[in-house]
């Protein structure tokens, strides 16, 4: 099968994104596995929703598997950066929170997330910056809807 023209272009930025967008480059005590858990947890908590998360429910919103997710977890928890909580009603589901010490972390590591991302910004400018995000997230749904089919 051929590539369709520009396929192989955009496969080719695909890459070259996610080669640049590595959390090393503007984080210094985290990867960005570990800032997306903590991101999606904290989030929550100002959403006014129950800051435990469901192992299940974060490995959906992540897109990543349950054993990776657990691997990142696995390093959290030996950095006591999170606890797993289990349910007496059902004994099966693992809860996810931060600890005190990871909240700390989580809003020093969000200030140079959002520099990076601020100046991004800046460089795009607000019109291309407004493009890209309406790009990517039709991307991201026409992405997931190839794989539902």
């Amino acid at each position: 099968m051929e590539y369709k023209p520009q396929a192989r272009e955009l496969f080719e930025a695909f890459i070259r994104a996610r080669k640049h967008f590595r959390a090393d480059r503007f984080l210094d005590r985290l990867n960005l596995s570990e800032m997306i858990v903590f991101w999606m947890l904290w989030k929550r908590k100002l959403d006014g929703e129950k800051e435990l998360l469901q192992v299940k429910d974060l490995s959906d919103k992540m897109g990543i598997s349950r054993p990776a997710l657990n691997t990142v977890l696995n390093r959290l928890e030996d950095r006591k950066l999170i606890k797993r909580v289990r349910k007496h009603a059902d004994r099966r589901a693992v809860f996810v929170e931060m600890s005190a010490p990871a909240n700390e972390l989580y809003q020093s590591e969000k200030v140079k997330l959002i520099s990076f991302l601020n100046r991004i910004v800046t460089k795009l400018g607000p019109e291309d910056t407004e493009k890209a995000i309406g790009i990517l997230n039709r991307l991201a749904n026409i992405m997931k809807n190839e794989v539902d089919e």
